[in-house]
């Protein structure tokens, strides 16, 4: 392997990381898109997933300069150490076709690991991700005219955008060609777990492969809106059985009438998921039961903060729903953006019970499309001197920047917005928020965590894993 010793130790910890799940990591699949580069097929982005459940079905795709395709490992008799060694050697062969994976011109391979990876589509899973780069690309966005020929192709693609998304492949990009290696949970907490009067059934789903007795379940028990039980429960104590493509196991336990659980899945001592668990009929929460009865089940809600539409109207809309959200968490909220004649003033200011301040713009693009960023500072540095003038100088100011967009697409920004003291709200975060709205209200508690995040980001612990 060409490797320096810093590089190898990063492929290594991933491998040890993901050790305990490999047996049940069942459905393991390899996708990639390559373009032809001097009589040889070169890999452009490749994607190795390892994963406890079946995705799309194995296909691939042909035409005079670019190849894509996905498959099973299972099929290709291939394990996941074994497949990042041939890319590894510069060479892979899948599907009966020789892909060639180049070194950097230093002739070595380079590494990122991420072991806190983040879903991309807001399950509050934690997956893992090892990202090796190879050479650098020649063709950033593919051969010259590629769209020309996907559209002549006996199975057409419009963009190679469009032959990406089919076959489950990131679009290259970056500077250097990339092999993502990412894995994913293989212990879930069940949407079937619900609360009924006074017995909260708890269910689990886990990899086949994987023995139950490394599983538990953790949780905090809330009833009122106040902390009243802490505890774990063991795989062992659940009663398992087969459930197609994994193991279900199911657990009841006595509750006060309407709680509110927030739970942690856990294998071999590492959490991989946290949902909460409630009872569908009642809601501790007096401003959600308010907001529900015009808005079932929080679907309106939903549905907005999952557009990632453009400008215009679908922002106005973001807007409204984040104005939602915080009244159910108890801020107290004006929607300053909602007019023009007031088309200088942030989109929202929310206050909480004590009185302090949160200042937000709402954005379903970049954050400093728009100038949103730099508005955003000016006009939160203008609230605080008005309330100094005031004689108000007492009430502490949060500028917030909320985005659509995923923290990974923002990435480039987030460190200019936090050096300028505004704290960033990705996607990510929305069902968090929201579940958050089945307890009662607690604003300040929740500022007070938004306060905190932004410290910690402004003063990262010397401590922390560099990647």
């Amino acid at each position: 392997m060409n490797l320096t010793e810093h590089d190898r130790g990063r492929i290594d910890s991933f491998f040890e990381a993901v050790r305990p799940m490999l047996s049940g990591y069942n459905y393991s699949t390899f996708s990639y898109v390559a373009f032809k580069q001097d009589e040889k097929f070169v890999i452009a982005q490749a994607r190795l997933s390892l994963a406890a459940a079946p995705g799309m079905k194995s296909g691939c795709f042909e035409s005079q300069r670019v190849i894509a395709g996905f498959c099973y490992l299972n099929d290709q008799k291939l394990s996941a150490e074994d497949t990042v060694k041939q890319l590894l050697s510069g060479s892979l062969k899948i599907d009966n076709r020789q892909l060639t994976f180049p070194p950097q011109n230093s002739g070595n391979y380079s590494t990122s690991c991420n072991l806190f990876h983040l879903n991309a589509n807001e399950a509050p899973q934690r997956n893992k991700q090892l990202l090796i780069f190879g050479a650098e690309r020649r063709d950033q966005n593919g051969p010259p005219n590629v769209e020309w020929e996907l559209r002549a192709a006996q199975k057409p693609f419009d963009s190679l955008q469009d032959l990406c998304l089919e076959y489950a492949i990131p679009v290259p990009a970056g500077s250097y060609i990339t092999a993502e290696i990412i894995a994913f949970s293989t212990l879930l907490i069940g949407g079937d777990s619900v609360v009924r009067g006074t017995t909260a059934k708890l269910i689990l789903y886990l990899a086949k492969g994987l023995q139950p007795e490394n599983a538990s379940l953790g949780y905090i028990l809330f009833d009122k809106g106040k902390i009243f039980r802490r505890d774990t429960l063991s795989g062992g104590n659940f009663k398992w059985n087969d459930a197609d493509i994994s193991q279900r196991g199911e657990f009841e336990i006595e509750v006060p009438a309407g709680s509110v659980l927030h739970c942690f899945a856990t294998f071999a001592g590492e959490t991989q998921h946290h949902a909460w668990v409630i009872d569908p009929s009642t809601v501790q929460n007096p401003l959600r039961a308010a907001h529900q009865t015009f808005d079932t089940n929080l679907q309106a809600l939903q549905e907005i903060l999952t557009n990632q539409g453009g400008k215009g109207q679908n922002a106005r809309e973001l807007e409204t729903a984040v104005g939602w959200v915080l009244w159910m968490l108890g801020f107290a909220v004006t929607h300053l953006g909602g007019t023009k004649r007031t088309e200088d003033a942030p989109d929202i200011v929310a206050s909480t019970a004590q009185g302090h301040l949160v200042v937000i713009e709402c954005t379903t693009g970049l954050l400093k499309g728009d100038n949103k960023l730099p508005k955003l500072v000016e006009r939160a540095q203008r609230i605080r001197q008005s309330l100094t003038a005031s004689g108000n100088s007492h009430v502490r100011v949060l500028p917030v920047i909320i985005t659509t967009r995923t923290r990974e697409e923002v990435k480039p920004d987030i460190e200019q917005a936090t050096k300028s003291g505004v704290l960033v709200a990705t996607r990510e975060g929305f069902a968090e928020l929201i579940n958050r709205t089945n307890l009662l209200p607690n604003s300040d508690w929740l500022y007070v965590q938004a306060e905190n995040e932004l410290k910690k980001l402004q003063t990262p612990s010397p401590f922390a894993p560099h990647f």
